[in-house]
């Protein structure tokens, strides 16, 4: 029989095989976190590639390749876009260059436009002269297809955008001084030369395409409303500016605009995060922030991201096809929606590219109250004319079509009031309160929800 073994030298119960599967553990676990991480990232490439197809399927675009056919090209003897650019050429060469690159609004409820203004419009107007002829015959053409090449992503050079306005405000000068001369048929002209310049860029898939034919069409609205406060109109004259604001309101363009910049962002989800950082918070990005977002890559986010992002941006275009104001509604839920979750899963793309998109519900939401504004206005001169006093009331103008009496942002009827001037009309703007027409947003105004109403008033 052995000796027994001493009492030193016996291992503790257990302890064979502890130190195994402490050891399995440690090579277990990044194994099967591997295995599962693999698996996520397999099961959200399938459901982003379903979700493509998808896309394709319903005959849209998804890179920059397939955007640059989407956007038609067009035979050139029906494509003004050689026009513009000459007529771009000669503004930029121009004295008044930098004048007409501002902001440019007329002043409502004066007689004369101010000395210093004036006098700037009639020099816009003379060193531009070689520009009216090519713009003027642009204009006859409709929708353009300028020279983009949408492949190269967000970095797409879009030069004509910036040239487009100030066409539009030479337009104004010229239209302006016109009506202080008395030719207010030439006025009229001019407002709907604005309007056709705004039209070129009709077929063109770009967010910023769309809100630049929002800023052009101001321009023309805003011209309107000068014209009515400073010259009695005929009844013909009348009925010229109705036509040509009888199809300015704004139909599915936020469709059109996501298209081209949903090819744009998917780019995004391949680029280093250092590209991303960039076109989220311009300048250099802090070490923390792209080591996040390869860690966040790594855990399968990126992916989450894209696909959060394929299905939202189909919200966000369900919501901008709802009448207002429950598309106003539903963009304010989306926004806070969205914003949490991306939040709470570090989704990067959805949550700083998204948030505008929304935001443009509430621009199409203004533009159509004004589009409401100008028509409404223009019914309210038909009728002075006839009855040789102003409408009691909206529904004294006995409309074919109610819709323009609808406020988009409240769902009530445009307010309208007289008074010894005149009258004014006004809706109760992005910030949905009625602040009695008292302030008024600006015309250009940059804030994300400017306060007060969008009034519009005609005295004479």
């Amino acid at each position: 029989m052995p000796p027994p073994i001493p009492a030193s030298a016996q291992r503790p119960r257990g302890a064979s095989r502890t130190i195994p599967i402490f050891v399995g553990v440690i090579v277990l676990f990044p194994l099967l976190l591997t295995t599962l991480l693999a698996g996520r990232h397999l099961l959200l490439a399938r459901k982003i590639n379903k979700k493509l197809a998808q896309i394709r399927s319903s005959h849209e675009p998804i890179t920059g390749l397939e955007l640059a056919s989407y956007y038609e090209h067009l035979p050139l003897d029906t494509n003004g876009a050689a026009l513009y650019k000459q007529a771009f050429t000669a503004i930029r060469n121009g004295a008044s260059h930098k004048f007409l690159e501002d902001t440019l609004e007329l002043f409502e409820g004066t007689n004369a436009l101010p000395t210093n203004l004036r006098q700037s419009m009639v020099k816009a107007v003379a060193d531009n002269q070689a520009a009216f002829a090519p713009l003027h015959k642009a204009a006859t053409f409709g929708p353009c297809r300028f020279p983009i090449d949408y492949t190269n992503g967000w970095w797409t050079l879009l030069l004509h955008l910036r040239d487009i306005p100030v066409c539009a405000r030479l337009e104004l000068c010229d239209g302006a001084l016109k009506a202080q001369s008395g030719d207010v048929d030439g006025s009229i002209k001019s407002v709907e030369l604005i309007c056709k310049y705004a039209d070129s860029l009709n077929d063109e898939p770009d967010f910023n395409a769309a809100m630049i034919q929002g800023s052009i069409d101001n321009q023309a609205y805003n011209l309107s409303f000068w014209l009515l406060n400073h010259r009695n109109l005929s009844v013909a004259q009348l009925a010229t500016l109705r036509k040509i604001f009888s199809n300015r309101e704004p139909a599915h363009w936020i469709d059109r605009s996501l298209i081209g910049d949903r090819c744009a962002t998917l780019i995004l989800f391949d680029q280093p995060p250092g590209y991303l950082l960039s076109l989220l918070a311009p300048g250099d990005p802090k070490v923390s922030d792209v080591l996040r977002i390869w860690l966040m890559r790594f855990l399968g986010r990126g992916k989450l991201d894209e696909l959060t992002y394929l299905n939202r941006l189909d919200d966000i275009r369900a919501a901008a096809n709802l009448p207002f104001p429950e598309s106003l509604d539903r963009a304010d839920s989306l926004t806070t929606a969205i914003r949490t979750e991306a939040r709470a899963n570090s989704l990067y793309v959805t949550g700083g590219f998204l948030p505008p998109f929304l935001r443009s519900i509430r621009r199409d939401a203004l533009h159509l109250a004004r589009m409401r504004l100008i028509e409404l206005a223009l019914s309210i001169e038909q009728y002075r004319i006839q009855h040789r006093t102003l409408p009691e009331d909206l529904d004294s103008l006995n409309l074919p079509d109610e819709t323009i009496l609808i406020d988009p942002f409240d769902g009530q009827q445009i307010r309208y009031e007289t008074s010894r001037q005149g009258y004014k009309l006004y809706s109760v703007g992005p910030d949905r309160n009625d602040d009695g027409g008292k302030v008024s947003i600006e015309l250009y105004s940059k804030e994300q929800v400017p306060l007060g109403d969008i009034t519009a008033s005609v005295e004479r």
